[in-house]
């Protein structure tokens, strides 16, 4: 059965020299939503220039 959830669209705008610590951000993100979010009904999204540009 189809359930609802809360997205929530996280934009960072960094310089390109940050792209390991982008790295980390998205994995903790990623690790968050694994441990809490569907207890919580809600899905953090980080979104960047690398990922959602063109």
């Amino acid at each position: 059965m189809p359930e609802t959830i809360k997205l929530y669209r996280v934009f960072l705008a960094a310089p390109s020299d940050v792209t390991e610590e982008l790295d980390i951000l998205a994995g903790a993100l990623e690790e968050w939503n694994l441990q809490h979010g569907q207890a919580l009904g809600v899905r953090v999204e980080l979104v960047s220039w690398r990922t959602h540009s063109y």
